[in-house]
């Protein structure tokens, strides 16, 4: 099966409306699969215990391997999946790289749609046909996943492969030499196979399973050196599909081009854009970091694990309080529209509901903010018995415009601010926030086998989040004000 993003991004791509990405809030523990998803090919094992620090040896198949793709003129990759009698799949996946001309990477989805990479090493172009959109960015990658067709090899020495004489075969007219690697999960009886010829290259491997004594094959991937690539198949070439241009640099967001800031616990608020919107409501956009004094001493602000420490999160708090004759003042209602986490910052935009509650005469707001550290920050701050945690009111003002403008006009401009940001893909790219929706009864049914309770299951909500590049602007508006309506 493959893993969370992959199966999102699979399923996100194989609808035949245009689809949202949706977020489960609890997912099963999946088996992880080689495969090529979303341009990525993800190198995964029988479990995430596998994917340790890989150390690399001279001498080995994998080295011989590597070597023989730095001096290949062209590598060509085809890789196939296979259902349960061996017979191939609906959906395929290609790459084709040439040392200094760049990489394409290509996937058909089972709805038979198209996907697109392509590197040439001043650009990167991502084409998604189901949504006709291509996206312009700077070159990221213009080797792309060719090398990654070498990790299972390099995991399967790791592990202990063996020689296999008996599973020798002749493969593109070259004798192919077997290493095999057996493993077990809870579900199945799995073997890596890869074949290498008299070149020390990689021209096969296999992923198998056994079933009823018999190995049948799960995922293939085909490996042809030194053919000719067509020139064209590095132009991005899509008529059909509306250009969102990244590669203009993102403008950095610095205290000194915030409206107000505010440091609490070492992570700084600062707010960025300020706004009225009609129908009593305000529109902020606003970013959250670690101070620089966090970050010399435990690295970089990020709320997610893509390579930094975990340091903390903000959250907007409504500001309602107790007055002073024991009455009750409601306060803001948030409305998270959209986020981005992007090397250490954290990039907000939100809506305020039944503003006027709080709004003075001359046109400030006072806001509050709930401050909460993790990790490393946290244990650090609760050894030396310092506050971790914080709920505060009034921690900033903001200076609210006396015009009003359209909900539409608002969220047009912060669609299209959203369009520069990111890479166009679905790890690096702002989540527009769709609402959300009740699990369906296949959801509630595989949360209950692994031990839910029913009530528990039924409970639990989906959050459907969508993309620039696969969520047009008038969808995402839509469902702004549904839940501007359910307020």
């Amino acid at each position: 099966m493959l893993t969370k993003t992959m199966r999102d991004n699979w399923h996100a791509m194989s609808e035949d409306d245009d689809a949202l990405t949706s977020e489960p809030t609890a997912l099963p523990t999946v088996r992880r699969s080689w495969w090529i998803k979303s341009s990525v090919i993800v190198a995964t094992a029988a479990s995430i215990a596998l994917l340790v620090t890989w150390i690399s040896q001279p001498h080995t198949v994998y080295a011989q391997a590597l070597a023989a793709i730095k001096a290949a003129r062209s590598v060509h990759a085809v890789a196939q999946r296979f259902d349960e009698t061996g017979a191939p799949k609906e959906g395929t996946a290609e790459i084709w790289y040439v040392p200094g001309r760049g990489v394409r990477e290509q996937e058909k989805n089972l709805a038979g749609k198209k996907s697109v990479r392509i590197d040439d090493g001043t650009h990167q172009w991502i084409y998604r046909e189901q949504h006709q959109t291509l996206v312009k960015g700077p070159s990221r990658d213009p080797i792309g996943e060719i090398r990654e067709m070498l990790e299972p090899l390099r995991e399967m020495e790791r592990r202990g492969a063996t020689r296999d004489g008996s599973l020798d075969v002749e493969i593109q007219s070259s004798p192919c030499r077997a290493h095999v690697f057996h493993y077990e999960t809870n579900k199945s009886t799995l073997r890596m196979i890869a074949w290498i010829d008299d070149g020390a290259r990689l021209l096969r491997f296999e992923e198998q399973l056994q079933r009823d004594g018999v190995w049948v094959v799960d995922e293939r991937i085909d490996l042809s050196y030194d053919e000719p690539i067509e020139a064209s198949l590095f132009v991005a070439n899509f008529p059909d599909a509306r250009l969102i241009d990244r590669t203009a640099p993102l403008a950095e967001f610095t205290l000194e081009s915030s409206l107000v800031d505010a440091e609490r616990l070492g992570i700084i608020v600062s707010i960025r854009e300020v706004r009225r919107v009609e129908e009593d409501m305000i529109y902020v956009m606003w970013t959250s970091y670690a101070s620089d004094d966090v970050i010399r001493r435990f690295g970089k602000f990020d709320s997610e694990h893509h390579g930094h420490s975990v340091h903390g999160n903000v959250s907007w708090s409504t500001n309602g309080r107790r007055l002073p004759d024991h009455s009750w003042q409601s306060g803001v209602a948030p409305i998270r529209i959209a986020q981005w986490k992007h090397d250490g910052v954290e990039y907000n935009w939100t809506l305020l509901s039944n503003a006027s509650q709080m709004l003075r005469e001359d046109g400030r707001l006072p806001v509050g903010f709930r401050v909460h550290t993790r990790g490393k920050w946290q244990k650090h701050r609760q050894a030396a018995g310092d506050p971790w945690h914080s709920n505060e009111l009034d921690m900033l003002e903001l200076q609210v415009p006396d015009h009003a403008e359209s909900l539409d006009e608002v969220l047009n401009d912060a669609y299209d601010e959203i369009l520069t940001m990111g890479d166009g893909t679905y790890r690096d790219s702002p989540k527009l926030h769709m609402g959300h929706r009740q699990q369906t009864e296949k959801e509630i049914k595989e949360d209950i086998d692994r031990g839910m309770s029913e009530r528990e299951a039924r409970g639990l909500l989906v959050r459907l989040t969508g993309f620039t590049f696969n969520t047009r602007l008038d969808q995402w508006q839509a469902t702004v004000k549904e839940r501007i309506a359910e307020r």
